[in-house]
């Protein structure tokens, strides 16, 4: 006898995550996307490098080189370390900006994004110490928040990390034990703009060398310079232990999803074990574009471009801002970077606030996005009167716009 199977319906499983999806942590720039396209509102929210200063006209020139050069190479899997081509292009690039590097010790990376990502999955495990500057990149808060880490926060002053609370954080907790993990981003730091001094980062590179500490130097921002050279990065006095991370995202285009990082030998072949099985490869026809870009010298012919774009950007906001803000309003002008750190009087709340700018037409990235979760009252409070503006992703006359759109939020707000 034929005996017809009839299936029980299907019921859903209760979702089920691994333990340390607790610790995930959202990005609150992603989140307020939807806020950002709402008609009429003017964003300072995001990173966005202006639309102008991508290379648009020469994007099919460009491909046409490429294609000619690598041929069906650029379209094929490449080496989990990077297009060899563009490994050597930013090598030699690289020297031009007294940054040691070979094409055997660079990886190239899908946006830095990735690269600390991998990091924090080889250097990280549950409750490990790593130590931060205060504020610091919150992409970095959420790559490493994943493995559990237990944050450390360095107190700084205009020069840097004030050296003995960076000597007291760094120390292994006992003989034997391993050294504190530091995540830093010593020039034009997002959000705050601030930068190390060179004397600084020399007496820095001391304290961490006699920790034996392994540092990630985060600089996306290096060619961003607007008034003055930047230091030399941490990488050039503490090769041994720096990690150290950059960028083409600002500088030729993100939706090419293109970083590297330039990796001490001991940890090289730990770090491209980990992007084996995270990705196999970075894309090999972005890197091919990348390649010649810089190879054929169209990247440094558009560097002085970008720097005046973003300069008058730059001082378009802050000389409205000067105009608008309540003079109990605070901000440095920034020398490089994206970014501008706009401090509130005592009381002032920017998570708050936030709900009274967006009304406005103008929104923010507050302060609090900044910092790790676990932070005392007191500087909970203190940070809480922050907020990032960002100043590359609008023309002139939005961001004099924006600026008249916060101080008229903050009047209603009796500030």
């Amino acid at each position: 006898m034929n005996v017809e199977y009839t299936p029980k319906a299907a019921t859903a499983a209760p979702l089920q995550l691994a333990q340390r999806s607790a610790n995930l942590r959202s990005n609150a720039i992603r989140d307020m996307l939807k806020v950002a396209h709402q008609p009429g509102m003017i964003a300072l929210g995001g990173g966005n490098p202006a639309k102008e200063s991508f290379p648009v006209a020469l994007m099919p020139r460009l491909m046409k080189d490429v294609m000619r050069r690598f041929s069906s190479n650029a379209l094929q899997y490449c080496d989990t370390q990077g297009f060899p081509p563009l490994r050597q292009a930013l090598a030699d690039w690289l020297a031009q900006l007294q940054i040691a590097a070979t094409p055997d010790n660079i990886v190239v990376t899908t946006g830095s994004q990735n690269a600390l990502d991998l990091l924090g999955k080889l250097l990280i495990d549950e409750q490990s110490p790593v130590v931060v500057e205060q504020p610091t990149y919150l992409g970095a808060l959420q790559a490493f928040s994943l493995f559990g880490p237990r944050w450390r926060y360095l107190d700084e002053d205009e020069e840097g990390p004030a050296l003995q609370k960076l000597d007291a954080l760094t120390a292994p907790a006992r003989p034997g034990d391993r050294a504190p993990l530091v995540y830093v981003m010593p020039t034009f730091r997002n959000p705050s703009g601030k930068s190390w001094s060179a004397e600084r980062t020399r007496q820095a590179a001391a304290v961490l060398r006699r920790h034996g500490n392994w540092v990630v130097e985060d600089d996306p921002y290096r060619l961003l310079t607007y008034d003055t050279s930047p230091s030399p990065p941490l990488k050039s006095s503490l090769p041994e232990q720096t990690i150290y991370i950059g960028s083409l995202s600002k500088v030729f285009a993100p939706g090419l999803r293109l970083g590297y990082c330039i990796v001490p030998d001991p940890l090289l072949p730990w770090l491209v074990k980990a992007k084996q099985g995270t990705d196999l490869n970075t894309g090999t026809l972005s890197q091919a574009l990348a390649a010649e870009y810089i190879q054929s010298g169209r990247l440094n012919d558009n560097l002085p471009l970008l720097r005046a774009i973003y300069r008058d950007k730059r001082d378009a906001l802050t000389d409205a801002l000067a105009r608008h803000l309540p003079g109990s309003f605070e901000f440095s002008i920034p020398k490089g970077g994206m970014f501008l750190w706009v401090k509130g009087p005592p009381g002032f709340d920017s998570d708050h606030f936030l709900s009274v700018a967006i009304a406005h037409g103008v929104f923010f990235v507050p302060g609090s996005a900044f910092f790790g979760d676990t932070l005392s009252e007191p500087m909970r409070q203190e940070n809480a009167r922050c907020m990032r503006l960002n100043f590359s992703g609008n023309d002139t006359d939005t961001l004099k716009r924006a600026a008249e759109r916060l101080g008229k939020a903050l009047k209603t707000c009796n500030l």
